[in-house]
C-alpha cells in the first residue's frame, strides 16, 4: 500500500530525532538494553493508565518526564503513521483538499503534544506538491503541556533545516472555555487551511455528563479559525466508545452545515449509530512496526500487529460527492453497480461463507463469498481489508427481501466483479 509504505519511509527519518529528544544525547542513537527495560516500564504505567478506567486520560501527562518520554519513543511514530493513514485520502495527489497551487499554507494543531500529527501532515504536503520547493507551511500548536510543546519545538527546528516551516505555539486548556475563546478568536484572524485534532477529543470533559456537548462547542469555537475551504481532520483511538462518541460529534457538525470528507460517502446520519449500541467504524491497516517501537510494545506486553484509528475529515461547506458516489448511494434490490465502504474484518458465518459488513453512508450490509471459492479468489475477495473503498457490480440478492427485519445481504455469484477504489 502506497500511503503506508511512505510514511514508513518519513517515519524513519524521525526515529533518531526522538531518541534524541528523549536522552538529550546526540553520541548514541540505539537504545540500550537498560533504556529499553525503563522505557517499556513507563509505557506500560501510560498505556494502562489511558485504557480501561482511564485514569490518565485528561491528566497533563506528559508533563511527567517518563510518561513523555514514552509518548515520544511510542505513541509519537504510531500516532503519525495513524495521522498519515488518515490524511492520505484528504491530502493525496490525486485528491487534496488543499488548494494544489498555493504556496502558504497555515495548519492548526490542537491538543498536539510533540506534534506527531502536524509532522505527518506537513510531509504529505510536501511530498504531494510539484512546487515543494517555494512551499511553506505555518504551523500553530496548541497544548497544555509545556514540555511537551518544547519538545515539538526542538523537532520541528531540525525539520524546517529541509522544509520552510515556522512554528508557534500556545499553552492552553481547552476546558477553560474563556480562555479557549480568547486564544481562538484571535487565531481566526489568520484562517486556517487545515485544522487537525489528533486523540484528543476524548480527553476532554472525561466522565462528564455533558462531554459531547462541551466537546461540541469547543469545535464549534475552533471552526471559527478554519478558511472557508479549509478542513478539519478529527481523529481519535478505536476504542468502541471513544469511536461512537466521535460520530455523534460527526452527525451533530453536519447538522451545524459542515460536510464530511473523508471516509464516509454521504452526509447522512452514521448507520453504525443508528443500527446498533455495538457497532463501531474504526480504520485497521496491518502495520510492521519498526524499533524502537515494536521492541517497546513487546517489552510492555502490547499487540502493535496494525494501526487502528477512527477518523473524519469535514469541510464548512456543502461538497458534492463525486456523480458515482452519488448515483450509487442507495443500495439497491437489481442487480447494479453500487460503491461501499468495508467496516467490518472478514467473518465466517455458519452457512461458510467469508462475509464483510459494508457501509455506503446511508446503510450498512453484508457482501459474501463461499469460503474458498475459486472465482471470488480470483476477484481478491478474500484479500480485502477494512476501510477499502469498492465499487460493486452484479452481485447476487440473498435471503428472503419479503422477510420481517430483512437485512440486506449481497453475495458473489458468477456474473458479479468488483474493483478497488481506494484504499485507506
Amino acid at each position: 500500500m502506497k500511503t503506508i509504505v511512505h510514511a514508513e519511509q518519513n517515519l524513519e527519518k524521525y526515529i533518531p530525532m526522538l531518541i534524541n529528544l528523549w536522552r538529550s544525547n546526540k553520541n548514541d542513537l540505539l537504545l540500550s538494553t537498560k533504556e529499553y527495560k525503563e522505557v517499556s516500564q513507563s509505557l506500560f504505567t501510560l498505556q494502562r493508565g489511558l485504557t480501561g478506567k482511564r485514569e490518565l486520560a485528561g491528566c497533563n501527562y506528559m508533563e511527567n518526564k517518563s510518561s513523555l518520554g514514552a509518548y515520544l519513543l511510542y505513541y509519537w511514530p504510531v500516532s503519525y503513521i495513524q495521522t498519515s493513514l488518515a490524511a492520505s485520502g484528504v491530502f493525496s495527489a490525486e485528491n487534496t483538499a488543499v488548494d494544489k497551487d498555493k504556496n502558504d499554507i497555515r495548519i492548526l494543531d490542537i491538543g498536539s503534544g510533540p506534534g506527531p500529527a502536524s509532522a505527518a501532515i506537513t510531509d504529505l504536503l510536501f511530498q504531494n506538491t510539484d512546487h515543494a520547493a517555494s512551499l511553506s507551511i505555518k504551523l500553530t500548536l496548541v497544548d497544555s503541556s509545556s514540555k511537551a510543546l518544547a519538545a515539538a519545538s526542538r523537532l520541528f527546528a531540525q525539520k524546517a533545516d529541509k522544509q520552510h516551516i515556522t512554528l508557534q505555539t500556545h499553552i492552553l486548556n481547552l476546558e477553560d472555555t474563556d480562555a479557549s475563546e480568547t486564544v481562538f478568536k484571535k487565531l481566526s484572524g489568520t484562517p486556517c487551511d487545515i485544522i487537525v485534532m489528533s486523540h484528543t477529543l476524548n480527553e476532554l470533559w472525561l466522565n462528564s455528563p455533558e462531554a459531547l456537548t462541551n466537546r461540541l462547542s469547543l469545535l464549534k469555537t475552533i471552526s471559527a479559525c478554519l478558511a472557508p475551504s479549509g478542513v478539519m481532520l478529527l481523529i481519535e483511538p478505536a476504542l468502541l466508545e471513544t469511536s461512537r462518541s466521535l460520530l455523534t460529534l460527526r452527525d451533530n457538525l453536519m447538522n451545524c452545515g459542515f460536510s464530511v470528507v473523508s471516509p464516509c460517502l454521504a452526509d447522512t446520519p452514521c448507520p453504525a449509530l443508528s443500527e446498533g449500541s455495538a457497532l463501531t467504524c474504526h480504520a485497521d491497516i496491518p502495520w510492521q512496526a519498526p524499533d524502537p517501537v515494536a521492541t517497546l510494545a513487546q517489552g510492555a506486553g502490547l499487540d502493535r500487529q496494525s494501526v487502528k484509528m477512527s477518523f473524519i475529515a469535514v469541510k464548512k461547506q456543502i461538497q458534492q460527492k463525486s456523480s458515482l458516489l452519488v448515483q450509487n448511494t442507495a443500495v439497491t434490490e437489481n442487480n447494479g453497480t453500487f460503491c461501499a465502504r468495508i467496516v467490518s474484518e472478514p467473518m465466517l458465518n455458519k452457512a461458510g461463507r467469508i462475509r464483510y459488513l459494508l457501509c455506503n453512508g446511508t446503510k450498512r450490509f453484508t457482501f459474501s463469498a463461499k469460503n474458498n471459492d475459486p472465482y471470488a479468489a480470483s476477484l481478491g475477495f478474500f484479500k480485502l481489508q477494512r476501510y477499502d473503498l469498492i465499487e460493486i457490480t452484479n452481485p447476487e440478492l440473498r435471503g428472503d427481501i419479503h422477510a420481517k427485519n430483512y437485512v440486506v445481504s449481497y453475495g458473489i455469484t458468477a456474473g458479479t466483479t468488483f474493483r478497488i477504489l481506494s484504499h485507506i
